[in-house]
């Protein structure tokens, strides 16, 4: 989970990309999603 993270503040600090609220919106939903899965899986 580090990897999308990580690439989302590379292209912000590095190539200038905006951050905006629909970034953090995506990304917040996919980590629900994963820990959910998680847990439905565990």
């Amino acid at each position: 989970m580090v990897g999308p993270v990580s690439k989302m503040l590379m292209d912000v600090l590095l190539l200038d990309e905006p951050f905006t609220a629909w970034l953090v919106a995506g990304t917040v939903l996919v980590i629900v999603g994963v820990f959910v899965c998680g847990l439905a899986l565990g």
